[in-house]
């Protein structure tokens, strides 16, 4: 399973509720194809829920967001975008 955070042009929604990973477009989910295509392995797109890249929460040792979903085991991947400053 793999989360995601929508982010033109890189991963976004054909639709409102997507089920499929058919129903995101953008350059993550072609690259996924290709290396799914050459792996031989099947993935799952799904939107991180609270829709946030991740932040540490005040007050705990808790994240939330794709970084959350990652430290939980909720996923073993998450795909966003990557800014360089």
């Amino acid at each position: 399973m793999l989360f995601c955070v929508q982010g033109f042009p890189y991963i976004s929604k054909k639709v409102d509720k997507p089920t499929k990973n058919e129903d995101f477009e953008g350059y993550f989910p072609e690259v996924l194809n290709k290396i799914g295509e050459q792996l031989h392995r099947e993935y799952i797109i799904h939107e991180v829920g609270d829709g946030h890249h991740g932040n540490k929460i005040p007050g705990t040792n808790e994240w939330n967001g794709v970084y959350g979903e990652l430290l939980a085991g909720v996923c073993i991947y998450s795909v966003k975008e990557l800014i360089i400053f």
